[in-house]
């Protein structure tokens, strides 16, 4: 898990190019054109937000991570 906080640097609409480089980011290559498709059809006009990340808080929530203040 990724929590960033930092003063908004710009905003900018959602592209085409701009969600196909996130999709395939995060996604297998074959899932990806089904995935913009859905995000084209059910969830509408979409924004870039860039911030400056001054804090970076980060946790590992995988199989076997210990939780914060658990020793």
């Amino acid at each position: 898990m990724y929590r960033w906080r930092g003063p908004v640097t710009r905003t900018v609409p959602g592209t085409d190019e701009l969600l196909q480089e996130i999709a395939a980011r995060y996604l297998p290559p074959d899932e990806v054109p089904a995935y913009i498709e859905f995000a084209e059809a059910e969830l509408g006009e979409q924004v870039a937000i860039y911030l400056r990340p001054e804090r970076w808080l980060t946790a590992d929530l995988g199989p076997g991570a210990v939780p914060p203040g658990v020793t």
